[in-house]
């Protein structure tokens, strides 16, 4: 692609789903050919996950659940940490492969190879049809809880997992562009920084709620996102 000129868009999304579906494949077959089982957490896992869960217990971190939840606590965080396994190895590929894509970029262009240009971080932008990821997860979730079919269930949260990462990476683009774009003295943007990072669970849903709103109306007007 880098010899063809390909747009960086296209190569990183290339590179995204050829990563996710090469890392997917390579876990069902170690589960055929081997039986080692990738989409379970092991003994040192679940051994890990109690011990963070006593660490945590042990400061009254989670003296606000309710008896019900905290005496199934541990079955629980365990499952919760096993649900989402297909979901962290999709999410640790794609940063791979993206992380490869620019570091390829550093390399050829200290070698003066030409190559398609880069947009700003602040002016990505994706097709307003990305919101049918959403839809489809929260379908296959609501249809898997219904209708009591456990893996379509799980294939659903592993989409809305995956894609949580994904619009909250694209909000804070967006965030950033009107960042960019206010006029006020350098002093009280540091300020607004440092009130993002102190509040940091509201500014993450803010972030996602941007990241999900923008394709649907574009809202920083980008013209190569009116399409």
């Amino acid at each position: 692609m880098f010899k063809n000129q390909v747009s960086s868009g296209i190569s990183i999304f290339v590179g995204l789903a050829g990563a996710t579906v090469l890392t997917l494949l390579s876990a069902l077959l170690m589960d055929v050919v081997t039986g080692i089982k990738l989409f379970t957490l092991d003994q040192d896992s679940r051994l890990f996950v109690e011990q963070w869960l006593e660490a945590n217990s042990s400061v009254n971190v989670f003296s606000d659940l309710p008896p019900e939840m905290q005496g199934n606590l541990n079955q629980n965080v365990t499952g919760l940490f096993e649900l989402f396994i297909p979901g962290q190895y999709i999410v640790a590929s794609a940063s791979g492969a993206v992380l490869s894509y620019f570091a390829a970029r550093i390399v050829l262009g200290r070698m003066q190879y030409e190559l398609p240009p880069v947009p700003a971080f602040s002016r990505v932008s994706v097709p307003w049809y990305v919101i049918w990821g959403l839809i489809s997860g929260l379908g296959l979730t609501l249809a898997g809880d219904y209708l009591s079919i456990p893996l379509v269930g799980k294939i659903g949260k592993n989409i809305l997992f995956v894609l949580f990462y994904f619009h909250l990476v694209l909000g804070v683009s967006v965030a950033a562009f009107f960042f960019h774009s206010i006029k006020l003295a350098r002093p009280f943007k540091l300020v607004l920084l440092a009130l993002v990072l102190v509040y940091l669970p509201f500014s993450v849903s803010v972030f996602l709620m941007l990241g999900v709103i923008d394709p649907l109306i574009n809202m920083r007007q980008l013209p190569e996102a009116k399409g």
